[in-house]
């Protein structure tokens, strides 16, 4: 018999792989490392990446409408939970966006509205076309509060209302009002700016379950805010006295106004952030009488011109404060700081201007710093050496003097000699790069990152200036 002849056997062609058989997880993992512009340009290449762009990283992406232009039809592979109107009239933006508005309805949990003019009723009828909104933020130009327009939108605020937890408005008349207190018990956070003689109409609302509130009281006349006949003391107290929850705090004001709301403000006892804003004031303001009260606060931003320090004798030191922002004071007093906040770790006082004996004062004060934002005048060798006693900064802030000529970056090699510094930014008018000390630390110029001159040489010591540091001192001793 003749010997059988094999016949080879056929073998499929090989096809190359392509990023586009990766799993889910991997592309994920691929996205979340490109910068939110490429994810953007990435989700153009197939309804796959489309749909997982959108919905992982939904949250960096809003939708932005207006009544001008209509934008064609909506991806229907994109959820968009992040939705900006801007229009001058809520009618006509209904009208060109009524499909539209039903497929985004369900899914949308934070809304911006910029509204030339609108009434109560058309607004919360554009409410409840998201039911699991969580937020939205109204500005508006006009809020029409006549009688029959306020009527109509109480009739609307009768109905079921999406679950609203977060909400920023201008209540600038009684119709506002009337959509605040019918939020009010669900609200968790809430940023309101209000006339004064509308405030004791905001403190009627219920509000006590606030974690976060931001209040900005707008003055009409030069009266205190006592002095007015729509302000109720004994409201106000008792609002006040029913935010138990509330951990975050917000308030601008008047400058001589603030005095006769600050015992109420440190009676709340929850408070761990508290932020103080005022008007210019030729006069100080007492700023801190009294705040020892609030034993768990943790940090304090006081944007107050001019400070009124209360007597050495009636203070009680606040250890729990580690964050201490006076950016607006022009002076500061160290050793009265150093009183109040001896824990401090984070202190940012731009503008108030310092020289070395005014950084020698601040390093004594408080020599664990880890976050300074100061600003120096001048920009010299012997007052940046001064800060290697803070042995823990590991963040720094520079702003040169206001009228000064321009600064070379190459000065803050005296800077950089600290081994512990991570971040160093300067603002203001510098030419040049930093040296080669530190590598590993991050420079930036006006927010913009510089670019470094390379490593050190082999063998150069990082930390040289330390040298000239210990060399001073013992001249000064001399």
């Amino acid at each position: 018999m003749g010997k059988r002849e094999m016949k080879p056997k056929e073998t499929e062609p090989v096809v190359a792989a392509s990023i586009s058989d990766l799993p889910n997880e991997v592309l994920l993992m691929i996205f979340d490392r490109l910068e939110l512009a490429c994810r953007l340009r990435v989700s153009q290449v197939c309804h796959r990446w489309n749909k997982l762009v959108f919905h992982y990283f939904g949250d960096h992406f809003a939708l932005k409408l207006d009544d001008l232009v209509d934008p064609g039809l909506l991806s229907k592979d994109r959820v968009y939970r992040h939705v900006e109107i801007r229009c001058m009239s809520l009618l006509r933006f209904n009208k060109l966006h009524a499909k539209r508005l039903r497929v985004l309805g369900r899914h949308v949990v934070a809304l911006t509205l910029d509204i030339s003019v609108t009434d109560g009723d058309l607004f919360v009828e554009m409410l409840r076309k998201f039911p699991n909104l969580e937020s939205f933020s109204l500005r508006t130009e006009l809020f029409r509060s006549d009688k029959p327009a306020r009527n109509a939108m109480r009739k609307m605020l009768e109905g079921k209302l999406p679950p609203v937890r977060h909400v920023t408005i201008y209540c600038n008349n009684a119709t506002v009002l009337d959509l605040v207190s019918r939020l009010a018990p669900n609200l968790r956070s809430l940023n309101v700016t209000v006339p004064a003689k509308l405030l004791a109409a905001l403190c009627l609302c219920d509000l006590a379950g606030l974690g976060s509130l931001r209040l900005s009281l707008v003055f009409r006349s030069k009266a205190l805010l006592s002095e007015m006949a729509s302000f109720r003391r004994d409201v106000f107290d008792a609002f006040m006295a029913s935010l138990n929850n509330l951990k975050k705090l917000s308030i601008f004001i008047r400058a001589n106004s603030y005095p006769e709301i600050s015992p109420q403000i440190f009676a709340l006892a929850s408070l761990e952030q508290l932020e103080v804003a005022t008007t210019d004031s030729p006069r100080p303001v007492p700023a801190f009488d009294g705040i020892w009260r609030l034993a768990n606060l943790k940090a304090f931003r006081c944007f107050v011109e001019r400070i009124a320090y209360p007597p050495e004798a009636s203070i009680k030191p606040l250890h729990h404060v580690t964050d201490l922002n006076l950016a607006k004071a022009i002076v500061v007093d160290s050793l009265h700081l150093r009183q109040l906040f001896p824990a401090v770790t984070t202190l940012d006082i731009r503008s108030c201007q310092l020289s070395e004996p005014g950084l020698e004062s601040l390093s004594l004060a408080w020599p664990g710093l880890e976050s300074l934002t100061v600003r120096i005048a001048p920009v010299e060798v012997d007052s940046l050496v001064v800060l290697h006693r803070f042995a823990k900064l590991r963040q720094l802030t520079l702003l040169n003097n206001y009228i000064s000529e321009r600064e070379d970056l190459a000065v803050l090699d005296t800077v950089l000699a600290i081994g512990t510094l991570e971040e160093l930014r300067v603002e203001g008018r510098w030419d040049g790069a930093p040296g080669r000390l530190n590598p590993a630390c991050r420079v930036y110029r006006n927010g913009e990152a510089v670019a470094r001159k390379g490593p050190p040489p082999p063998g150069q010591n990082q930390h040289g200036f330390l040298e000239l540091y210990r060399l001073k001192d013992e001249c000064d001793d001399v």
